[in-house]
């Protein structure tokens, strides 16, 4: 049960910083 949390918080995370990274890659691209 703790594991099925854990696995559900790092996929939380990493689409997180996916977006992130998305985001700073079109700012960059804008300016």
């Amino acid at each position: 049960m703790v594991a099925q949390v854990l696995k559900e918080t790092i996929s939380v995370e990493r689409k997180r910083e996916n977006t992130q990274l998305l985001h700073l890659r079109n700012t960059e691209y804008e300016s």
